[in-house]
């Protein structure tokens, strides 16, 4: 089936990202991905030029499209305690939503082959999301409905190693309750930071 170029882009990072969750960036080539989109790998040469690049892409993916669904509340012009919640309660449900994504991060982490142009992509991914926190919650502080007693990118990193524990042990059954419980854990955090702020 012939596909317009951006449907087709679109098809191979979601074919790339199965794959690379699967079996790994070195593990993966460009053969089994071409052979797996239904494609000849000229064609996936022709959106994406090297295997690394279509891996930066995925990678660049998956951030996006997990901060989007943190930045939707922050573009409410709601006060930044009641973006703080609905951030937390989104959270979790995005990272079981996107277990598969989130596995393609996990194993770029752990292949040191990929270099320093990949970690200081992952660098600058989780200095995204936790900048961006550390903002809702500066925000707050500022309006008066979240604590000032306490640091805002301390508790913007405690948040994002939460999220990051139970990605990586949910699959493995070592999260207690999994995405279920990270939510209960990160209203109650979220309880304790606005209180008697509101």
């Amino acid at each position: 089936m012939r596909l317009k170029a951006p449907q087709r882009r679109a098809q191979l990072l979601t074919v790339a990202t199965r794959l690379f969750a699967d079996f790994g960036y070195a593990r993966t080539t460009t053969a089994s991905l071409a052979k797996a989109a239904g494609v000849t790998e000229p064609i996936l040469y022709r959106h994406f030029p090297s295997k690394k690049a279509l891996f930066d892409a995925v990678l660049d993916d998956v951030n996006a499209r997990l901060t989007a669904g943190w930045r939707a509340p922050a573009l409410s012009g709601s006060p930044a305690a009641a973006q703080l919640d609905e951030i937390m309660e989104s959270f979790p449900k995005r990272i079981g939503e996107m277990r598969q994504e989130l596995s393609v991060v996990h194993r770029a982490l752990a292949e040191t082959r990929l270099g320093a142009g990949v970690r200081g992509k992952l660098r600058a991914h989780y200095g995204e999301y936790l900048s961006f926190l550390a903002g809702v919650l500066g925000r707050g502080q500022k309006e008066g409905s979240v604590r000032t007693d306490l640091d805002a990118t301390e508790i913007a990193w405690l948040v994002v190693s939460l999220g990051l524990s139970v990605s990586l042990l949910g699959p493995l059954g070592l999260a207690p309750g999994g995405e279920q419980a990270l939510a209960e854990r990160l209203r109650r955090l979220c309880g304790a930071l606005t209180a008697g702020r509101r």
